[in-house]
């Protein structure tokens, strides 16, 4: 008896903690692959893009949501897991800087709300692979904040 209701907790945490985290590897990889499979990316970088092997490959993110927080009609409102992402990819004409944001429902699917890529040319083209421009820029506004203040705050 102990032991079944023992071990039925353990796979209700188990899938409880699945539901409120998300993995980085695997929305990297997801988005990797929608990068790769886009005409739009190939044809601009040119040919077979990958990921940037210079200097490691740029690879960041941040985490946040996976946990209620006070709001909505009932008081409090769930925020699902959230990843915002960015990482270099290399093409046989440009590089590109990937720039992403991921939702995990609680179904565990995971949902992009915008992926593009910013091309390192001189016209800086944006490429839109899923979602919208304005969700996009907003995010690499925000982004961009955080590196220029950690750059006007880091001293030799």
């Amino acid at each position: 008896g102990g032991f079944f209701v023992a071990a039925g907790a353990a796979v209700a945490m188990r899938a409880a903690y699945q539901a409120i985290h998300i993995r980085p590897e695997f929305v990297y990889r997801a988005a990797l692959a929608m990068v790769q499979r886009s005409g739009l990316v190939t044809q601009k970088l040119g040919g077979s893009v990958q990921p940037t092997k210079a200097g490691g490959g740029l690879r960041c993110y941040n985490l946040d949501g996976g946990n209620f927080f006070p709001g909505g009609a009932l008081g409090v409102e769930w925020k699902p897991p959230r990843v915002v992402m960015l990482f270099a990819v290399e093409g046989a004409k440009y590089d590109g800087i990937v720039l992403l944001e991921c939702l995990k429902g609680l179904n565990g699917a995971l949902t992009f709300t915008f992926l593009g890529v910013d091309v390192c040319n001189t016209a800086e083209d944006r490429l839109i692979v899923h979602g919208s421009d304005e969700r996009m820029t907003e995010k690499a506004d925000q982004l961009r904040s955080l590196i220029d203040f950690k750059k006007d705050h880091t001293h030799d």
